[in-house]
């Protein structure tokens, strides 16, 4: 009866779970089922024939979209910011945000990171410095970003999630 109560106590796993920024976004059944379903993830993360791990220490809440180019690896978060981390060090080296949302998806090349955030607009910031290029407006539901350069101009396509 007693271990019943336990593992049903959300009241118990709740503040856990906030602790490892686990339930911030969504509304959640069960506290105990989250940090379940959080601990086998870094289980077969801890398991992963993974040669070198590294850490990437800075946002305060879960990680929505992660993508790589070279050397560079940028991040979005229920935090609202974006961060471009040195694949090398894992030091994050620019940190974007507050934003009016968190990014539905992410796009890079060697100059640019395209975001698409919830709030359905998309941005669009220099990879090297964070500084913001331009801000798109008028999307009507958030979506996802296909990134192309032709003839030295940046376009990207913002497609809608359905």
């Amino acid at each position: 009866r007693w271990r019943e109560i336990v593992l049903n106590a959300s009241n118990l796993w709740k503040p856990i779970c906030r602790r490892l920024g686990l339930g911030t976004d969504k509304p959640v059944k069960s506290w105990r089922r989250l940090y379940v379903l959080h601990q086998k993830r870094i289980q077969i993360l801890n398991e992963c024939c993974v040669v070198d791990k590294k850490f990437l220490v800075g946002h305060t809440k879960r990680i929505t979209v992660i993508k790589c180019y070279g050397r560079r690896i940028v991040t979005s978060s229920v935090d609202r910011t974006v961060r471009i981390w040195n694949a090398d060090s894992s030091e994050c080296v620019v940190v974007i945000g507050p934003l009016n949302s968190y990014a539905a998806d992410l796009e890079l090349d060697e100059a640019l990171v395209v975001a698409g955030l919830h709030d359905c607009t998309a941005l669009c910031w220099s990879i090297e410095d964070g500084e913001r290029i331009q801000m798109y407006r008028g999307h009507v539901q958030s979506g996802e970003i296909a990134l192309k350069r032709k003839n030295n101009f940046c376009l990207f396509q913002f497609c809608v999630l359905t």
